[in-house]
């Protein structure tokens, strides 16, 4: 039962990441390191272990307060359809795991981008830094918010009789 190339890459790149080697603060990150494409495809992989290390390097990170990227709400939002419904008692518990981190990592990096808000607020800037890659702090907060809205969304959906 191999994993493969891609589940070695997924399994670094997670180490890596939650070591605190990688960072993805800017959304061109990703691109540079590994195509969006590839922790798609890693993360409706045929093995669970795949599936989990890919989940893992977009929720794990070195310090909670880094933001979330749009891309890793998109790849988020990807694998939620897949593998809500696993049968796996063990999958379905680090998933879990994993989603707490993100939410928590998502309430962190939220009060860090409340306090900018204020700091902007304050300072009457009407532009947020254009030297950074980065978006304005509310705009930021509203894709957050959008985000937990679609997680609440879609796990009420598949709430029915039977479901696991």
């Amino acid at each position: 039962h191999s994993r493969g190339a891609l589940g070695a890459l997924m399994t670094c790149l997670r180490a890596a990441r939650a070591q605190g080697l990688w960072s993805t603060t800017e959304e061109s990150a990703w691109n540079q390191l590994i195509p969006i494409s590839l922790i798609k495809q890693a993360l409706v992989h045929k093995h669970e272990q795949v599936r989990l290390d890919a989940l893992g390097l977009v929720c794990e990170t070195h310090r909670s307060t880094e933001a979330l990227s749009q891309q890793e709400i998109a790849v988020t939002k990807f694998f939620l359809p897949y593998n809500l419904n696993s049968q796996s008692p063990a999958m379905r518990q680090q998933i879990v795991w994993l989603m707490r981190k993100l939410f928590s990592r998502l309430r962190d990096s939220s009060q860090v981008l409340y306090k900018q808000t204020q700091t902007v607020h304050r300072q009457k800037i009407t532009v947020y830094e254009e030297k950074t890659n980065s978006q304005h702090p509310e705009v930021m907060l509203q894709q957050y918010k959008d985000f937990m809205v679609w997680v609440c969304d879609r796990l009420l959906r598949d709430l029915f009789p039977g479901a696991s």
